[in-house]
């Protein structure tokens, strides 16, 4: 993973024929060195060059740099393997010999016409695409990113664009590369990883990029298809680079709203009562989640599984929130909301049963300040479509949940019917979010509430007048439910 593309410019690089055999490809290297002189620098970090090209003897057959011109075939000699800074003040030319530094210093290029003639003049040239001529610079920078505004794939190209230009890339730019690249995302992810970590953290710039890139179905499959990916710790890096840039980079009261306006998914995982998810990639690319209730019935002695939550398509950059009602470790909160991009969510949801923890996605250490209470979510919005979607019903004291009273539960438990009325009951409140609910709203109906209803038929006239006794006003309370949930 390339955390700073600005001043860690060298990772591995492959030849423009993939898997060439005895073909190098200094691009990063070459672009490096030319970003460092337009920014004045007189030296450069190449720690990450890889120990490979540092003792290779490999020709870089016919580079095409920025400017598309010829240069041969050139050879990189280094004097010697653990060099970690280079002096690119001055860069010279004997013969067919381009030296960064002093002559034998540090390293340089040999430069051939074919594999076989020393080319001074081809050196000559070289050294003076190295030298940098400030006032071609940039506008040989636009040429380079207009072409690729044209291209559907532009991963050969992308190597060209100087590193030091990555972050001032316009935002529309910006997305639109990262989703060229993602047509081929595995092989691109070096690239990705640089326009992710070079946005200039400014205003709102990560949720408007998130915005962008919604409407891109190669990012978003990217995103989605772990199993597409031959490298899964790849994957993951991707994964974790996204999502470090949303909770790096964003203030809470930006995203309250969206918490709110999208969804919540509650996070339950218990002996007794478990919520499961299933996710999937609609044709729209978004991310499909739906949900299953599994619960224990007659006394503990049986298991029964329900739809909680029907599908429901969101793009994978969406924010939603997740109703942590048990604690997930590698998050690090329980009992509150926490918001997150739908992308990562799915991830969550694949890896919870079987993450290593030195693995997971961190992102506990911004947990505490990102974290929203019950309450503060619900006044965002007078009416709270997210809790209200999940709950399906409100009834008429205008509260979510409440609960049977010690002698209406004893009743309940004497019999098969009563037990499985409690059961279902007892779920729908596990998932149920107790805050008051002031406005009219729209219910939406889940097979959890059909199967409510389908105990409450079980019961006999004589069950439900003595339940009546039992529970006095909020019978009527209970009546509304069973009335508006599904009927």
């Amino acid at each position: 993973m390339i955390h700073n593309p600005e001043n860690v410019l060298l990772a591995h690089a492959e030849s423009e024929e993939e898997g060439a055999y005895g073909s190098a490809d200094w691009t990063s290297l070459v672009e490096g060195i030319r970003c460092a002189r337009y920014n004045g620098k007189n030296s450069l970090n190449i720690n990450n060059l890889d120990a490979q090209i540092r003792q290779s003897t490999l020709t870089w057959n016919n580079p095409r740099l920025l400017d598309n011109e010829p240069y041969g075939n050139t050879m990189l000699k280094m004097d010697y393997d653990d060099i970690s800074t280079i002096d690119i003040s001055n860069i010279t030319v004997q013969g067919h010999k381009v030296y960064i530094g002093k002559p034998g210093d540090q390293i340089h290029f040999e430069v051939r016409n074919g594999n076989k003639y020393d080319s001074p003049e081809l050196a000559e040239k070289f050294q003076q695409y190295l030298a940098v001529d400030a006032t071609g610079f940039e506008s040989k920078i636009e040429a380079l990113c207009l072409k690729m505004d044209g291209m559907s794939s532009v991963g050969t190209q992308f190597k060209k664009l100087p590193s030091c230009y990555y972050s001032r890339l316009s935002l529309e730019r910006r997305a639109d590369y990262i989703e060229k690249l993602a047509s081929d995302c595995e092989a691109n992810l070096g690239h990705i990883l640089e326009l992710i970590n070079s946005l200039p953290k400014v205003g709102n710039s990560v949720l408007k990029l998130f915005s962008s890139l919604n409407s891109k179905p190669n990012i978003s499959k990217a995103l989605y298809q772990k199993s597409e990916w031959a490298n899964k710790d790849r994957y993951t890096s991707l994964v974790r680079a996204f999502t470090l840039l949303f909770y790096k980079n964003i203030l809470k009261e930006n995203i309250k709203g969206q918490v709110t306006q999208n969804h919540l998914f509650k996070w339950y995982k218990a002996t007794d009562f478990n919520v499961y998810y299933n996710t999937s990639l609609n044709p729209a690319h978004q991310i499909e989640f739906s949900a299953d209730i599994e619960y224990l019935k007659n006394n503990g002695n049986e298991r029964e599984k329900v739809e909680y939550e029907i599908p429901i398509g969101i793009p994978a950059f969406s924010v939603v929130g997740v109703d942590f009602k048990t604690k997930v470790d590698f998050i690090g909160v329980e009992g509150q909301i926490f918001p997150m991009p739908a992308f990562y969510f799915n991830w969550m949801v694949h890896e919870y049963n079987r993450i290593e923890m030195a693995k997971a996605v961190n992102v506990s250490i911004y947990a505490l300040s990102f974290c929203f209470g019950v309450g503060e979510i619900a006044a965002a919005q007078k009416t709270w479509k997210a809790a209200v979607a999940l709950a399906g019903i409100v009834h008429a004291s205008g509260k979510l949940y409440f609960q049977f009273n010690d002698e209406a539960v004893a009743f309940l438990q004497e019999n098969t019917r009563g037990q499985e009325f409690l059961a279902v009951w007892n779920s729908i409140g596990n998932v149920l979010t107790a805050v008051d609910v002031t406005d009219n709203v729209l219910h939406l109906k889940f097979s959890l509430f059909v199967t409510l209803t389908m105990a409450w038929d079980n019961l006999s006239e004589e069950e439900k007048m003595k339940l009546q006794e039992l529970m006095g006003e909020e019978y009527d309370d209970l009546i509304t439910i069973i009335n508006t949930s599904i009927r």
